[in-house]
């Protein structure tokens, strides 16, 4: 376990069965024109995990966004990568890491809804009920997290990470108080 690591919460084993299943759970509302968008950077190992249960014929493609107070769009995320794929009138499913507030997940389906697509079904690996703001009911979920006091707040690796390290972890665990709890002061 890396030093910066207090407690591993999804280990390896975990992530990889849910995954088997949630792919099983996608298959039946999977055909050959739909399209599989991940969110760069988060998403892009479940992403890579995920496909490798998916049927062979499926498109992939990825998007990316940035949030925050220097947004300039009304919803505080901002496109800066988009997908080259033609989505007009395919099914997307669109494949984030964590769902906390909404707000992105919900502006990204209303965007691939405006680019034409036909359903945009959302899959996400963490679903932080709690702490939605918005209705965003995703359709795949790898994880629901509840009881996010703390511990779930920064949870890091398998994609999602703090600061921009933590990515490449093959588990999710979470940071030592000592290395956020000066974040929050």
């Amino acid at each position: 376990m890396n030093g910066d690591i207090g407690q591993i919460v999804l280990d390896e084993e975990t992530i990889a069965n849910r995954l088997e299943e949630l792919a099983s759970e996608m298959k039946n509302d999977l055909d050959e024109d739909a399209v599989v968008v991940g969110v760069l950077r988060g998403a892009s190992v479940f992403v890579a995990d995920l496909m490798r249960f998916l049927p062979e014929k499926i498109r992939l493609d990825y998007l990316q966004v940035v949030r925050g107070e220097n947004t300039v769009s009304d919803e505080g995320v901002d496109l800066i990568k988009d997908i080259s794929t033609n989505i007009e009138g395919r099914k997307v499913f669109l494949l984030e890491d964590t769902v906390d507030t909404g707000d992105t997940l919900l502006y990204l389906k209303d965007y691939l809804l405006d680019k034409g697509a036909a359903d945009v079904k959302l899959c996400v690996l963490l679903d932080k009920t709690e702490r939605h703001e918005k209705e965003c009911p995703a359709d795949y979920v790898g994880f629901r997290v509840e009881g996010l006091e703390g511990k779930w707040n920064y949870v890091v690796g398998y994609g999602i990470d703090f600061n921009e390290h933590y990515r490449n972890l093959p588990y999710i665990g979470v940071l030592k108080e000592e290395l956020w709890a000066p974040v929050e002061a």
